[in-house]
């Protein structure tokens, strides 16, 4: 998939700020189209199949419920739902939302100008390390998104750590950037 196909990227930037923020969120799309032929490896995943059939539940528990059972134990109902249940939300859903359209349109293109994906550190800062996209989009098999040492990508570190004790294996690097 190109990422500045207009066609097949559904939030592409090409098509304008608010439309790759937002916009693509309220089109319509085919019912019922799964393509799921490039994730073999996830798809046998129990707990990723766990996660995906009971997708509705776990959303409402975590999301409503938790706030709201944290809210009750402490006191604080409603300002523990809006801070950890909505504030939190809206917050982590545009972060993620500004990858699809600020990190198309601000920032600089260190590996390739053939996209309009771009590296940018105030992004990364905001979400954990995503906002390096330019080498996201060059090196996609890559797990970490920034590579230098002085980057911010705490996924990076959490994924490293973990390899470290054991919990993953095979990550892929770019030789380049090893």
């Amino acid at each position: 998939l190109n990422v500045d196909d207009e066609d097949l990227d559904p939030y592409s930037a090409r098509r304008g700020f608010w439309f790759s923020h937002i916009g693509w969120m309220v089109r319509e799309y085919p019912s019922g189209v799964e393509n799921f032929t490039n994730i073999p490896d996830l798809r046998r995943d129990r707990m990723l199949a766990f996660q995906h059939r009971h997708y509705v539940p776990l959303v409402l528990l975590t999301n409503i419920g938790l706030p709201l059972l944290v809210g009750w134990l402490t006191g604080h109902l409603w300002g523990t739902f809006l801070l950890a249940g909505v504030l939190r939300l809206v917050l982590s859903h545009h972060f993620t939302f500004f990858i699809n359209s600020l990190a198309h349109m601000w920032g600089s293109r260190p590996y390739t100008e053939e996209n309009t994906a771009r590296d940018n550190p105030v992004l990364a800062v905001l979400t954990f390390g995503e906002g390096y996209h330019n080498f996201h989009h060059n090196f996609a098999h890559d797990y970490r998104n920034g590579v230098r040492w002085w980057q911010w990508d705490p996924t990076k570190w959490l994924i490293a750590g973990l390899h470290f004790v054991g919990l993953t294996r095979k990550l892929k690097r770019t030789p380049a950037f090893q």
